[in-house]
């Protein structure tokens, strides 16, 4: 990959201006000096032009480093086919090489696993697939029973086939969107008391409420009280309303497999499916309150950091505390730290006249003035301390005074994230442990909160609504990632591989869009779904968008019957149309019945008979005959060239059943439609 010129390319910037950037960043120039003072060698990109650049350089270098990590862990399993090496290859991001690789990553021991080591896939396929010769469960264990393998009956076999089936439904994407949706629509929190103590929680000794109804509050409350031993707390989900959506997606009427389909779909969902989508909607639940009480938090702590400090004078700040010490920090008239330590004055009478000692020395070395001392936890112990350290320095000659403060800003301060990763960074340093440090761009993705903090999910949820949308600055850059993306680093994280980039850690894929490029693509997914064609997912960004736009249609708007063009042939019914690759309709011809006895100019079509028996005949623009027989029972796709004039005959007793691509829409206008017997 030539690093440079995909930049370049995609930042719409000059090769050489970029390998100019490169250049700087690899000699250890900031971003900052690069803007300012390098302005020659870059045409005067902006600060954040430049930030971009270099976040997406080191995507890039990450990429390719990640390509050959993987090419070499696949080529030690002697798997790694050239096919396979030039697809990794070509993948454009982190998340394509890692779906390469899945199928070659170890994975952990599951009943599924131990089943297929068995011999029971091929069973648990044929079972599933229930075709109309489907045997008999119990008949088709017959021959897969085998002591050697621990297969030693019938019951053995069948366990084994339930144990892959259920995962295979587990694994089903279709399956969990749709039970996950709804569980977001039906899903409540129940919440019990796991004693008969009282306690702060008595307000959820018995609390049920819809999810899409639960407060952040209360969210909250109900993690304190469970972590804390109070309260039981579980998600509960109609199973009687969840089991037939599943048996719908799976179950094939009229098979003689289906009953042990069916018991196997109970299987999967309350032993694989529900406890994951509990564990996920309870996380959904959490991150979606934390998210309001910071921003509750930020909204209350600024005002308190915007207070002006003591002007002109050297202050010192005690953060008092039992456990852990009393925190201390020197700062000048300008709010500048000059010095930081900690000391424990309630730890008992030595340790008090060492913090005074301490606190002395740090008083005489920077011209301390003023002493504010918070009101928390332990402050009545360390305002007498510093009414004693007061009495001796003032004594030698200096002019110290103290009060009393609210540190309720401190307190929030402590606990945010900024705060958080100093402490993180100043362990790592003292202990040699490692950390991982994420600052997360915003985060979208199905189900989130709209009119809340996140404009795509505002965005989508009043487009799927028909609502209007205004905005002030179409061309206003966001950074997005995918909550998919975030997900799946983090679990990179905990497996010990995660995306480092200097000291802290990204998401594989971060989106830079527009405001307006968001929008265009939500108009361009209303009118798909009006117009009746496919949308144009032609880039990452573009899926997930569409993924996060249908999770909030309303539950009306899913189904959406088609016109049917019926006579006494049967019926025609157009499914959808697409912007570049033609369309695809679903034919129903009746018994005897022969359609077709036509060509087309410039229009190619393929076609699949998924249900009945018939016969489908070509002839050649030079008169070649050819005679092709299909069958539901096993689906063969038949190309019909331009210029060849094609028929299908239903020859059985029922009706048959046919899927019909065309290369091209049709447009009653120009059918491309030729009439010619065959």
């Amino acid at each position: 990959m030539d690093i440079i010129q995909t930049l370049a390319q995609e930042l719409d910037k000059n090769p050489q201006h970029v390998e100019n950037i490169v250049r700087l960043l690899d000699e250890g120039n900031t971003i900052p000096f690069i803007a300012r003072y390098r302005k020659e060698l870059h045409g005067a990109m902006d600060d954040t032009a430049l930030r971009t650049l270099e976040e997406r350089l080191q995507y890039l270098r990450n990429l390719e480093e990640r390509r050959e990590t993987v090419k070499k862990a696949i080529e030690e399993q002697g798997k790694l086919t050239e096919e396979l090496s030039a697809a990794i290859d070509s993948a454009k991001t982190l998340a394509e090489v890692e779906d390469l690789y899945r199928p070659y990553k170890q994975k952990r021991r599951t009943r599924a696993t131990a089943a297929r080591e068995k011999g029971l896939e091929p069973l648990a396929a044929l079972l599933l697939a229930q075709e109309r010769d489907c045997p008999r469960p119990e008949d088709a264990a017959q021959a897969f029973i085998d002591p050697e393998k621990g297969v030693e009956t019938v019951a053995d076999a069948l366990q084994g086939a339930n144990d892959i089936i259920a995962e295979t439904l587990s694994d089903d994407a279709d399956i969990r969107k749709t039970l996950r949706g709804l569980l977001t629509r039906q899903g409540r929190l129940r919440s019990l008391a796991a004693t008969e103590e009282d306690s702060v929680y008595r307000l959820y000794y018995d609390f049920d409420q819809p999810l899409s109804k639960l407060a952040g509050h209360q969210i909250l409350a109900v993690n304190r009280g469970e972590k804390e031993g109070f309260l039981s707390v579980t998600v509960l989900l109609d199973r009687d309303a969840a089991l037939p959506l599943m048996r719908r997606a799976v179950v094939k009427p009229g098979s003689a497999a289906m009953e042990f389909i069916k018991a196997a779909c109970e299987d999967a969902y309350d032993r694989l499916i529900y406890p994951s989508l509990e564990r996920e909607a309870r996380s959904t639940l959490t991150d979606s309150a934390n998210e309001g009480a910071i921003g509750q938090f930020a909204l209350n702590l600024k005002p308190l950091l915007m207070q002006p400090p003591v002007k002109g004078k050297v202050t010192m700040g005690l953060d008092p505390g039992y456990r852990m010490g009393c925190k201390v920090a020197v700062v000048d008239g300008t709010g500048k730290v000059l010095d930081t330590a900690v000391v424990y004055p309630t730890y008992g009478e030595r340790q008090k006249k060492e913090a005074i000692v301490t606190l002395a020395k740090l008083i005489r070395k920077h011209g301390v003035e003023h002493i504010a001392i918070g009101n928390g936890t332990a402050s009545r112990e360390t305002e007498q301390m510093a009414v004693e350290l007061i009495r001796q320095v003032n004594e030698a000659g200096a002019h110290v005074s103290y009060m009393i403060v609210s540190e309720a800003g401190a307190s929030v301060y402590s606990a945010s994230k900024l705060a958080a990763e100093e402490v993180l960074l100043r362990y790592s340093a003292e202990t040699g442990a490692e950390v991982f440090l994420y600052r997360l761009p915003h985060i979208f993705g199905k189900w989130s909160r709209p009119d809340y903090n996140s404009a795509v999910a505002t965005f989508c949820h009043r487009t799927a609504r028909e609502l209007p949308v205004t905005i002030q600055n179409p061309g206003q850059l966001l950074h997005l990632a995918y909550v998919d993306d975030v997900v799946e680093e983090l679990l990179r994280c905990l497996a010990g591989s995660p995306n480092r980039q200097g000291k802290f850690c990204r998401v594989s894929e971060v989106f830079p869009i527009t405001l307006g490029e968001i929008l265009a693509l939500l108009a361009a997914f209303v009118r798909s779904r009006a117009e009746g064609t496919l949308p144009l997912l032609d880039s990452p960004f573009a899926g997930k968008l569409y993924a996060t736009y249908l999770s909030f249609l309303p539950q009306e708007e899913l189904l959406r019957p088609h016109v049917m063009h019926e006579d006494l042939r049967g019926s025609f019914t157009e499914l959808f149309r697409t912007p570049d690759r033609g369309q695809l309709s679903v034919s129903i011809t009746r018994p005897g019945i022969v359609r077709g006895n036509h060509w087309h100019q410039t229009k190619a079509e393929k076609f699949w008979v998924i249900q009945g028996e018939g016969m489908i005949r070509l002839r050649s623009p030079g008169g070649d005959l050819l005679s092709f027989p299909v069958s539901g029972s096993c689906i063969t796709a038949v190309d019909i060239p331009p210029g060849y004039a094609h028929t299908i005959e239903n020859r059985g007793s029922a009706d048959l059943v046919t899927i019909l691509w065309a290369s091209a829409c049709f447009d009653p206008d120009h059918p491309d439609t030729y009439p010619q017997e065959v």
